[in-house]
């Protein structure tokens, strides 16, 4: 037997070298530069020939070349340099001659205003306001349509015909029962109350009348010097303590009250007995004068 030597093989393992680390280029900021455009040239005809024609670029209208910018160093920017000449606009000087416009906001001079026997014309535009009539010669009826005016109310119809047109005289009994004067209506009746004399009689009835109406016409009755009013109804107001407290103060002082009519309002019953006690007096004071 012939035994040949089996070939030995021996396990080597390839190794493949270690790939080396790429490096990385060095980047380098590249510089640029911006250069001026060069000076266009157009073609010029001269006949039947063209010819080239260099265009002189004008220096007060183009605009102006940026000088060129270092870009080499990341930290600093050189700035650019001077743009060129600034041109700076005169201000603008009026001309005597200049004529004012049409929508010009200047406001026109006031007209003078002038008075009427119905009221004072203001300017243009402006409100007409109602002439004070003077007391010493406007006569009642007057007095109490310019004060209707005034606070901006119609005139009672059923007053404007008792109420006298003549200067110097005065009206003896009111009666406005049932005419829902109310806040406004009873303004001007009080001024009538301040200049009229030898009044006797005053109904209020059923005119929605409240405490502060109610003290109001307590203030005038009791500053007027005239001290012939004798009956006094105030029946189907919305009256309260607060009136009811101001006329028993109006009864006491004004003697001349025999009679104050207080159905329907809403005053207590003390209140509305002290008022009945202080006019039985006042009533018995006045028979007692007569006899």
């Amino acid at each position: 037997l012939n035994l040949a030597p089996l070939p030995v093989r021996l396990g080597l393992r390839r190794t493949s070298p270690s790939p080396a680390s790429p490096t990385l280029p060095t980047l380098q900021s590249p510089s640029l530069s911006v250069q001026p455009l060069a000076s266009q040239t157009s073609p010029t005809i001269h006949g039947n020939k063209a010819g080239p024609r260099t265009r002189t670029p004008d220096v007060n209208n183009a605009s102006p070349s940026p000088s060129p910018i270092n870009w080499t160093s990341t930290s600093s920017i050189a700035r650019p340099a001077s743009l060129g000449r600034v041109h700076r606009l005169a201000p603008e000087t009026p001309s005597p001659h200049k004529t004012e416009s049409p929508c010009s906001t200047t406001a026109p001079a006031a007209r003078s205003s002038t008075a009427s026997l119905n009221g004072t014309l203001g300017s243009v535009g402006g409100p007409v306001t109602p002439a004070t009539p003077s007391l010493s010669e406007a006569s009642l009826f007057e007095i109490y349509k310019y004060h209707c005016s005034k606070n901006m109310i119609k005139p009672n119809s059923g007053l404007l015909k008792v109420l006298p047109k003549t200067t110097g005289q005065y009206i003896s009994e009111i009666n406005m029962d049932y005419n829902y004067i109310g806040i406004k209506g009873i303004q001007p009746l009080l001024e009538i109350l301040k200049i009229n004399r030898h009044l006797r009689v005053l109904n209020l009835k059923d005119n929605n009348l409240e405490n502060n109406e109610i003290k109001a016409l307590v203030q005038v009755l009791m500053n007027t010097e005239d001290s012939t009013l004798t009956t006094l109804d105030l029946s189907n107001n919305p009256v309260s303590l607060a009136g009811g407290s101001a006329l028993m103060e109006l009864i006491q002082k004004k003697r001349s009250i025999t009679e104050c009519r207080l159905d329907g309002t809403l005053i207590q019953p003390k209140i509305l007995e002290k008022i009945q006690d202080i006019t039985r007096t006042n009533r018995a004071m006045q028979q007692s004068q007569t006899c």
